[in-house]
C-alpha cells in the first residue's frame, strides 16, 4: 500500500482485525496428493489448534452495484480501458452460463470482442473479458489496451459488440464455449496447488463438486439460459450509450483524451 493508507491504521487495529476475521469458522486447511493423513492432522492441530472458533459464518450481504467513472493518468504510451458491469455471485445457479458468456464475449482469441475489435478493426493491442464472482455479488468486465487516438472508436465498438449479445448467441458459439469451459475447468486443476485452492473455496462455500459433477453442471446449461443471463442479469444494467441513453463512456473517453 501507499504511505498514507498504511499509516491510517495502528498495529493494535490490525491485530484486532486479524483476531476477529481469521478464526476457525473462516479457515480451511486443504491438502491433496500422496500424504500421511494422521501426520497431516497432527501437524494441523499443532499449528492451527489454538485459533479461536469465532462467530458462526453467516450469509454474505448482497453487494450493490454502483456506477462510477475513474480516470487515472499514468506516464505510459497506451490507454487502458476497463468496463465493469453487474455479474453474478459465486454460488449462483447461473454461474456456468455466465462463464460460457464470458468465453463467447472475450475470454479467447475466437471470442466476439477479440475477433471484431482486434482482428477485424485493429483498434486494440489486446482485449478480453473475465468474471469476478464474490459471495454477495459479482462483476463481468472488459479490459482493453489501446493507442490513445483509438480509444473512442474502441469504446464504441465494444459497446456495439456487447449490445449485439443481447440478441443471443449462435449454436456454434454455444457449443464451442461449452467445450472450451469444460477443458478450462479440468486443465485448471492439473496441479496440486490449484486443486487444493479449489477444494478450500468449495469447503468455505459449502459445496465441493467432483470433476464429473463440474462437467455435468456445464453440460446442463442451455442456450436459452445464456440469453436470459445476458438480458436480465447483465446488460440491461449497463451504464453505457445505446442501452440506457447514458453518456458515461463518451465522458470517460473525453476525460482520458484531455489527460
Amino acid at each position: 500500500g501507499r504511505r498514507e493508507t498504511v499509516s491510517s491504521f495502528s498495529p493494535r487495529q490490525l491485530k484486532e482485525w486479524l483476531k476477529k476475521h481469521y478464526t476457525g469458522t473462516q479457515t480451511v486447511v486443504s491438502v491433496c496428493g500422496n500424504y500421511d493423513r494422521d501426520l497431516f492432522l497432527r501437524q494441523a492441530e499443532e499449528r492451527f489448534g489454538k485459533i479461536a472458533a469465532g462467530e458462526p459464518r453467516t450469509a454474505a450481504p448482497k453487494t450493490p452495484y454502483r456506477r462510477s467513472c475513474m480516470v487515472t493518468p499514468r506516464p505510459i504510451e497506451q490507454t487502458h480501458l476497463c468496463f465493469c458491469v453487474p455479474g453474478l455471485p459465486s454460488r449462483s445457479e447461473k454461474r456456468w452460463a455466465m462463464s460460457m458468456l464470458n468465453m463467447i464475449l472475450g475470454a479467447s482469441s475466437s471470442s466476439r470482442l477479440f475477433q471484431r475489435i482486434r482482428e477485424e478493426r485493429g483498434l486494440v493491442y489486446s482485449i478480453g473479458t473475465d468474471c469476478a464472482p464474490y459471495a454477495g455479488g459479482g462483476l463481468l468486465y472488459v479490459q482493453a489496451a489501446v493507442n490513445p487516438g483509438d480509444a473512442k472508436q474502441a469504446a464504441q465498438e465494444t459497446i456495439a459488440v456487447l449490445n449485439r449479445a443481447r440478441l443471443g448467441v449462435t449454436q456454434q458459439e454455444f457449443a464451442r464455449a461449452r467445450e472450451g469451459l469444460k477443458s478450462s475447468l479440468l486443465m485448471s486443476m492439473e496441479n496440486s496447488m490449484s486443486r487444493c485452492a479449489y477444494t478450500a473455496r468449495g469447503a468455505l462455500a459449502g459445496e465441493i463438486l467432483s470433476d464429473d459433477e463440474l462437467l455435468e453442471r456445464v453440460q446442463s446449461v442451455m442456450n436459452l439460459t445464456i440469453f436470459i443471463t445476458v438480458n436480465v442479469g447483465v446488460f440491461n444494467l449497463l451504464p453505457i450509450p445505446g442501452l440506457d441513453g447514458s453518456r458515461f463512456v463518451f465522458l470517460l473517453i473525453e476525460a482520458i483524451r484531455r489527460k
